[in-house]
């Protein structure tokens, strides 16, 4: 989301997990964050899901993320939706591909108006 931060320091809360059988990984990510310092009370709360399938060299990605922040005046709610797909070309390098839907509500009205979200991403890795 978007908002001012007047503070700097965050308290954060993370927990991940993973299982992975045979060529299907799945993940999980929930996060509770709160402003630590600052005048203004700011908080978020965050829950990631994700899986990836493995097929020869290509890797097929998905995530959706979901995302609630508090501000004084203000929430909102972000919900992203993402496919991808890796393909290795060695080991060391991999051209990736990812398109990614999402919205934001906005409660309130000072922090912004309700927003579709569109972001395509391709790209290219190589590991030294």
């Amino acid at each position: 989301g978007v908002g001012a931060n007047t503070g700097t320091n965050r308290d954060t809360i993370r927990l991940t997990g993973g299982f992975k059988l045979d060529a299907l990984q799945l993940g999980l990510l929930l996060q509770d964050s709160e402003l630590s310092d600052g005048p203004v009370d700011q908080k978020e709360m965050s829950i990631l899901a994700s899986a990836a399938f493995t097929a020869g060299k290509n890797v097929f990605k998905g995530e959706i993320i979901s995302s609630e922040e508090e501000f004084v005046a203000d929430d909102e709610k972000t919900l992203l939706i993402a496919l991808g797909m890796d393909h290795n070309l060695t080991q060391m390098t991999k051209v990736y591909g990812q398109v990614g839907l999402g919205s934001v509500d906005s409660f309130g009205g000072t922090v912004g108006d309700d927003r579709d979200l569109t972001v395509l991403t391709v790209g290219m890795q190589t590991k030294f």
